[in-house]
């Protein structure tokens, strides 16, 4: 694979917040939640790892419902929300 059909590449996983029970990330992929700051933003951290989330269809966040996922764009680039 050349360098510009590598640069298309997503990596991800099918979401992002699993706080607890048996599937939980933390102390796995996110800080152990004990200790951590309350301003811990578990999207910003993932997004410094991954480039690419799925979210399931069921929560709202579908193509129609675009201001949802872009509610979450400044935790993912530092960036400002906009308008979809």
């Amino acid at each position: 694979m050349d360098m510009a059909a590598r640069s298309h590449l997503r990596i991800g996983t099918s979401g992002w917040s699993y706080p607890s029970g048996r599937g939980t990330w933390n102390g796995v992929f996110y800080p152990p939640s004990r200790g951590r700051p309350r301003t811990f933003d578990e999207l910003s951290f993932y997004a410094e790892h991954f480039n690419t989330v799925g979210t399931p269809v069921g929560h709202g966040y579908t193509a129609e419902n675009r201001a949802t996922g872009t509610a979450y764009r400044p935790a993912c680039t530092g960036a400002p929300a906009r308008e979809a």
